[in-house]
């Protein structure tokens, strides 16, 4: 008892940063008490894909989620298993809707892979830190993101290519971070594994073998898949003699334990 616990420092480890797009603006426009429910069905979901993917929460602060891997346990595969439960992230954020509306929930994530001190702070309530440039580097990515995108630093990327080859990215641009300019990455998919699997959800009948259509897919998108149309465009007839007028042109257009993350 009253023993101080020293920090520790972790040498691989991978983290996740993710918030709600437009937070405060949803905040603005519903009752506290719809927006407690919207976070606990959205963090409920999140819990339950870090426990299949075996990794570490480490906080939830308001809209922003944090997970870890590679601490407190150590692993090979940690920055994969972030980069699963990222893609677990996006697709379970779809089936929760903004209150009072059918709009699906947007988020950012920003991943990173690097060293980091841990330790417990506090004797009367303690808490497990995590600090160090890695958590100011995953943070940084995270507040550049892009809505329904997984930005990925290329340490990162790099480090989960060492255990899965068949990951799939995309340019992302480099960030200005107070340590320096971060080379990112948008990842696409997860060759080795379905999107059913990480999430693990039954396919349902009409659905992609992999999942990543879905993943990838918008509500515009899924509209117009869904509500197919046929539009015609009823054209007047003049009569005999009559000439076009500005209203009618002859040939009109028709235009279609507490923890806690320290920066």
């Amino acid at each position: 008892m009253g023993e101080t616990v020293q920090a520790h420092e972790c040498t691989d480890v991978t983290l996740l940063f993710s918030d709600v797009v437009k937070f405060t603006n949803i905040c603005a426009a519903c009752a506290p008490y719809d927006v407690f429910n919207m976070l606990n069905e959205l963090y409920t979901k999140f819990d339950r894909i870090a426990k299949i993917n075996d990794v570490y929460k480490v906080e939830t602060i308001g809209d922003a989620y944090v997970v870890a891997s590679g601490v407190p346990t150590q692993c090979i595969n940690h920055s994969e298993r972030i980069l699963n439960m990222a893609i677990g992230m996006q697709m379970e954020v779809k089936s929760v809707k903004r209150p009072g509306t059918d709009i699906s929930l947007e988020i950012r994530i920003g991943i990173h892979t690097g060293s980091i001190f841990a330790g417990i702070v506090g004797f009367k309530m303690p808490r497990y830190c995590l600090f160090g440039k890695t958590v100011s580097i995953a943070r940084k990515l995270e507040s550049y993101g892009v809505p329904r995108k997984i930005r990925v630093s290329e340490t990162a990327k790099n480090s989960a290519l060492q255990t899965n080859k068949f990951l799939e990215f995309v340019e992302g641009g480099i960030i200005e971070a107070d340590f320096g300019r971060v080379h990112t990455y948008f990842l696409e998919k997860n060759g080795r594994k379905t999107v059913w699997d990480i999430c693990a959800h039954l396919r349902q009948p009409g659905q992609s073998t992999d999942g990543y259509y879905e993943l990838h897919e918008t509500e515009e998108t899924s509209f117009k898949k869904q509500t197919p149309c046929k539009i015609t465009i009823m054209r007047k007839k003049r009569k005999v003699g009559q000439k076009p007028s500005a209203s009618q042109p002859a040939n009109a257009n028709l235009q279609g334990t507490n923890i806690c993350v320290v920066i």
